[in-house]
């Protein structure tokens, strides 16, 4: 009886275990006919939290850098425990649930290697593996070794190599600047360090232009600043000889020479080089018809119609406007326009330059200002050309031989000019007169002038057009004093010689205007010889022969409008997009060169290649 007894009993004892291990299962996993409704328990949190520190353990720290401390969870600043240098000269705060900054109590120590162990535990209690991290203290700031091109030409397709001191935090790199208007690349790469080299290439080409700025602003992984650089590029124009224009302002077709008054023609014999705003705003003079033409901007296809025109009432008209008539040349800088006018009021002959202090938005705009008139005992007030650059005026007076010059614009109608090129007293107005002593029979020098007709400068160079003499001057930095001598000459083997010589690559034939720079090339209008002549580089010797000649097919040619090229002026052959006769003006804008072809009563807009 006692076995079956402990048999049944212990069949009971099974029964009641697999009831109760049923009853708990079923009673809280809230299992299908359970009837107590219960949750899941909250599942035991046991992985410790792992650690991200910026900057990264062995890498350099700015002498009041703060160290990061980024956890995979939240942990909060009583559970996180320091030893090391660094925890002895830092304080450690709480920046949100997961994230603390170590930050120095003044500084960390500089030229020092600093260690830093940091133990943490989540709130579960998982305590995290001790972290080991150790820094050098970066003391010297990023600097900028070298920038190439070191020079200020950028060639189109050219890239700009930029070598750091140290490396560089890639993000936090920050380019601007007109250059970077065009689609560019950058790459990184290492000199000496890691990231310390950054080449910006263009996508395409840069587009032509003077001054197109580059701004750098970056950090090292230090955090430390690279001090602001900015450098300024020149990016040439590109032309071959016997180049075609693009766009005819003035006319219909390339081979039309009419002359209208309307919105889309010219009058006959256009004078002086147009001027383009940074906005991209044109002004053309239109000489014979007593107006420049405003073109909101520059055009795109021939025969384009202007949108006003200044000192007129309307498009169509072409009577004296209200304070002068004939604008021969135009010039703009800083927010400034200046207008060459032929006649000044109907009781006076000469030239006059009217400014403007805003650039005009239309045809009713008035000048603010007159600049002062150049009178010399016995001769004619006559400026053939002015112009403004980095707010100085230089104004060619032709017939006086000589160029006037304010050093800042003139604030009254009679204030004298600073200083002269060609003459050394505004008494002196022989031409030539190297001895300043008023004789006929003269020999040109370095420092004299025989009919200068126009002037180029940017502030820091200076060209000037001396047309009787058959040569263009240059000065390679600016003259603050008068009669000051040229530093080169043009078209003359030597500063004594002016005798007209045949057509080549060095010789000129002047007898207009027409003179540009972009700082690096030069641009003449060889009148005479009815071509424009381009040195690609700013000349450094006397003589210099030019690299590239528009409206002839080679150096060697002078005939207008000689679309066959064969030498001949043949007044029946009419003029192409490729010819020129007597081009007396030259500009440019971004990538297009606008010359004034006189001779055929239009504007030739030529795009770089």
């Amino acid at each position: 009886m006692e076995g079956k007894f402990f048999k049944a009993d212990s069949k009971l004892i099974k029964a009641a275990l697999v009831l109760a291990i049923s009853s708990a299962f079923y009673g809280c996993s809230g299992g299908s006919g359970g009837s107590g409704g219960g949750e899941d328990p909250a599942p035991v949190d046991t992985t410790p939290p792992s650690l991200t520190l910026t900057p990264a353990s062995g890498a350099s720290i700015a002498a009041t850098g703060t160290l990061l401390l980024d956890f995979s969870e939240a942990v909060a600043l009583e559970d996180v425990s320091l030893s090391g240098a660094m925890q002895e000269m830092g304080e450690l705060s709480q920046v949100d649930q997961d994230t603390l900054i170590l930050t120095p109590i003044a500084e960390w120590a500089k030229g020092l290697e600093l260690s830093l162990t940091i133990a943490a535990q989540d709130a579960a209690g998982n305590q995290m593996a001790e972290v080991d991290a150790h820094y050098t203290v970066d003391e010297n700031a990023p600097s900028v070794v070298s920038v190439s091109p070191a020079q200020e030409r950028l060639e189109k397709d050219g890239a700009i190599t930029v070598q750091f001191s140290e490396s560089i935090d890639r993000d936090s790199l920050q380019i601007s600047g007109s250059l970077l208007d065009d689609e560019y690349t950058l790459t990184w790469s290492q000199s000496r360090f890691n990231d310390d080299t950054l080449v910006i290439a263009p996508k395409s080409r840069w587009l032509s232009g003077q001054d197109r700025s580059l701004h750098l602003e970056a950090k090292d992984p230090a955090g430390l600043d690279l001090p602001a650089e900015q450098h300024n590029f020149t990016v040439p124009l590109y032309f071959e000889n016997f180049d075609s224009a693009q766009v005819v302002i003035g006319q219909d077709d390339f081979s039309s020479t009419l002359t209208a008054i309307s919105a889309k023609n010219l009058g006959e014999g256009p004078l002086g080089s147009a001027a383009v705003t940074d906005e991209g705003k044109l002004f053309v003079p239109d000489y014979t018809n007593n107006r420049v033409l405003i073109f909101n901007s520059v055009p795109t296809s021939n025969g384009a119609p202007a949108n006003a025109a200044l000192n007129e009432d309307s498009l169509d008209d072409s009577s004296w406007g209200d304070f002068g008539s004939g604008p021969t040349n135009i010039s703009v800088d800083g927010g400034k326009l200046l207008i060459n006018y032929s006649f000044s009021s109907l009781a006076t002959y000469g030239y006059s330059v009217f400014v403007y202090d805003t650039i005009p938005e239309d045809g009713r705009a008035l000048p603010s200002a007159q600049l002062p008139m150049d009178f010399c005992p016995g001769v004619s007030a006559t400026y053939s050309s002015a112009m403004i650059a980095k707010g100085r005026v230089f104004a060619a007076s032709s017939y006086m031989a000589r160029v006037a010059v304010w050093d800042d614009l003139p604030s009254m109608e009679d204030a004298a000019p600073d200083w002269l090129l060609g003459q050394s007293t505004l008494e002196n107005c022989t031409a030539n007169d190297r001895e300043q002593d008023g004789s006929v029979i003269q020999q040109p020098s370095a420092r004299t002038l025989d009919m200068p007709e126009d002037v180029w400068s940017d502030g820091e160079k200076l060209a000037i057009t001396d047309s009787g003499n058959n040569r263009v001057l240059l000065w390679n930095s600016m003259p603050t004093s008068s009669f000051a001598p040229a530093d080169i000459v043009l078209g003359q083997a030597d500063f004594v010689s002016s005798e007209g010589l045949p057509p080549s690559r060095q010789t000129l034939s002047l007898f207009e205007r027409g003179i540009w720079s972009n700082g690096i090339q030069l641009f003449v209008a060889d009148s005479g010889n009815n071509r424009v002549l381009i040195w690609d580089q700013w000349p450094q010797e006397n003589f210099a022969p030019a690299d590239i000649v528009l409206g002839q097919g080679d150096f060697d040619r002078s005939a207008f409008n000689d679309s066959n090229q064969n030498g001949v002026t043949d007044e029946g052959e009419l003029p192409s997009a490729a010819t020129l006769k007597w081009p007396d003006g030259i500009t440019a804008y971004e990538d297009k060169l606008i010359i004034n072809d006189s001779g055929n009563n239009r504007f030739l807009i030529f795009q770089s290649r």
